[in-house]
């Protein structure tokens, strides 16, 4: 007999609750977003296409055995309570993709089919996922202390989280970064859109108040709310073409100056 299938959401892991994948939606794609314009006069449909994704729900079936009926109400009642504890986006992987993760949330709906009077039964699990099919392997730390290469497997470009120690300019991939006045530590997180410290002792303040950001691609760094949030390093950091760096497809170049002491990047590849 195979290996069973199994799903791990935010670290728990439906194997060690005895429930496992009997079937699962995982290779669909989600819809692009691409709105249509009727131009009178002209035939066909305009496309405005700003080349996003829609998120997409993704279906598991399980099953579950237990000795007793009470067993499997307590079991299943356990495993769905601790998945509908996690709040929103959170890592979900399964062995179907093991080399792969997504960002999900819970829809909080599962359908029971029990059977053989209640120890048994098979259940349908519906998360609302981000588009992308994230690559474990982007969050592999790629550290340059001179010059060179990183290489984007995928036909996507990459929202990367980049550290950088040290005052001058980065060339990541054609987009040109300057740091300048810091000895900090400093993340440059083109996901988030967001320049930070880990180091810092005071709040980190917006328009709206505090920031709380609790998306997993803050990895490795979360900020919180409170006294020890890490401080915004906004005003240390310049960019050539006022955007946030992306990594393009196939291999990239990565150039600093001298005083650029390493720049540690986490590029976060994806895929659908």
């Amino acid at each position: 007999m195979g290996m069973l299938n199994h799903l791990t959401y935010d670290n728990i892991d439906s194997a060690d609750y005895g429930i496992f994948l009997k079937k699962a939606a995982v290779f669909n794609t989600p819809e692009r977003r691409v709105e249509k314009l009727a131009i009178p006069g002209r035939n066909g449909d305009l496309l405005i296409d700003d080349g996003t994704f829609e998120n997409i729900e993704v279906e598991y079936s399980a099953v579950l055995g237990c000795d007793s009926a009470e067993e499997f109400a307590s079991t299943l009642g356990e495993f769905r309570s601790a998945l509908a504890s996690r709040g929103t986006y959170k890592k979900l992987t399964d062995s179907y993709n093991p080399d792969e993760y997504r960002l999900a949330t819970l829809i909080e709906k599962f359908e029971v089919d029990p059977r053989a009077y209640y120890m048994a039964g098979e259940f349908k699990m519906v998360f609302d996922c981000k588009p992308q099919r994230f690559l474990v392997s982007g969050e592999e730390p790629q550290m340059f202390t001179e010059s060179g290469t990183i290489f984007n497997p995928t036909q996507f470009e990459a929202l990367p989280l980049i550290a950088v120690t040290g005052n001058g300019r980065i060339n990541i991939a054609g987009h040109v970064v300057t740091v300048s006045d810091t000895t900090e530590t400093i993340y440059i997180d083109s996901e988030l859109m967001e320049v930070y410290t880990p180091s810092g002792t005071e709040t980190v303040l917006t328009d709206e108040g505090l920031i709380t950001i609790t998306d997993e691609l803050s990895f490795p760094i979360t900020l919180q709310k409170g006294p020890q949030a890490p401080i915004s390093m906004n005003s240390h950091v310049s960019f050539a073409d006022y955007t946030f760096p992306t990594i393009g497809p196939g291999e990239q170049n990565i150039a600093f100056t001298s005083g650029i002491d390493s720049v540690v990047i986490y590029p976060r590849w994806w895929r659908l």
